[in-house]
């Protein structure tokens, strides 16, 4: 079956993005550092600049034992002097990306919201796999939580998001939460990475090839380095699809049409439903892996950043 056309407004922001960068750095396992830099040029304006006025932006950082976490706070406008906080866990297949070049998203996610967004800069595989990144938003968010006055958070009313490897550990860390009594009002995810297995239709035959960016190969590279070995797990802190999930509050959930991710998410979806969890499940059917990166440029960029802070919003209003 023929995948639907790109939305003209995506296709016209990468050809803007091709002629302004040149061809994007092809990945392979032996140039790690180059992709990252490339990643990072292609990254840094889109990811701060432009975009919502924040009433706060302040740089924090949670000491941990062994290691420092970098952090940033964004307090929108409309925030209460306490009130409700989404922690924000990056993109960028568990091995680069940074609070930095997804900053806009979580302005945009604040200010839409008007929650402050925390956001978390974990380490990397493959100097640092599983479960060190898992552990670094796990604890980075226990650790805000628990001197949440003096970050302006009501600690019974978090929610934990993120797009793509950001969105795994983000659901990882909430199952983890939930199950010690702390469960997130919901969870934001984008386009995510749920399990291991690279055999679905979305990677083996409709977009696998790495027409719309991200290929199946850079998938197996990415599991590879984040899990070790083959690349495969049974742990659901690295594979969360395997959690228990019927221990979750509620969840939104945006797939893309055209992303070898796609059926990662439809498979949370109909995980979430077995489950009995409350969820929101949009895919759309026009939309490639990482689209969220384009508000500057695409409505629908902006459409989907709007629609999860709503749901956000509704989430973690106060009851009564």
């Amino acid at each position: 079956m023929a995948a639907n056309p790109l939305d003209p407004q995506i296709a016209a922001a990468i050809a803007r993005d091709l002629a302004r960068y040149g061809p994007r750095v092809r990945l392979r396992a032996d140039n790690l550092a180059e992709i990252r830099a490339d990643f990072m040029r292609r990254r840094m304006e889109r990811g701060m600049s432009g975009g919502p006025a924040m009433r706060e932006t302040r740089e924090e950082e949670a000491a941990l034992p062994g290691r420092r976490i970098r952090m940033r706070l964004h307090v929108p406008a409309s925030a209460p002097p306490t009130g409700p906080a989404l922690f924000y866990f990056h993109g960028g297949g568990w091995a680069w990306g940074s609070i930095d070049t997804h900053d806009r998203i979580m302005r945009e996610l604040a200010q839409r919201s008007g929650c402050r967004v925390v956001g978390v800069d974990y380490r990397k595989a493959p100097e640092h796999p599983f479960p060190l990144p898992f552990e670094d938003c796990l604890e980075a968010t226990r650790h805000v939580l628990g001197r949440a006055g003096e970050f302006g958070i009501d600690p019974s009313r978090f929610a934990l998001g993120g797009d793509s490897a950001g969105a795994s550990l983000a659901l990882a860390a909430g199952l983890v939460l939930a199950a010690e009594g702390r469960v997130p009002a919901t969870l934001l995810l984008y386009y995510g990475t749920f399990d291991c297995h690279l055999g679905t239709a979305s990677y083996a035959a409709d977009f696998g090839d790495g027409r719309f960016g991200l290929s199946r190969a850079d998938m197996a590279l990415f599991l590879g380095w984040y899990l070790g070995g083959d690349g495969t797990s049974t742990d659901p802190r690295a594979v969360p699809l395997k959690g228990e999930l019927s221990s979750l509050r509620r969840a939104f959930l945006l797939g893309c049409g055209l992303d070898p991710l796609r059926d990662d998410n439809r498979r949370l979806g109909a995980a979430l439903a077995g489950a009995g969890v409350r969820f929101d499940f949009r895919e759309l059917p026009d939309a490639c892996h990482g689209f969220l990166f384009m508000a500057e440029d695409v409505a629908a960029s902006r459409a989907a950043l709007a629609a999860g802070a709503a749901h956000l919003a509704a989430a973690v209003a106060p009851l009564g």
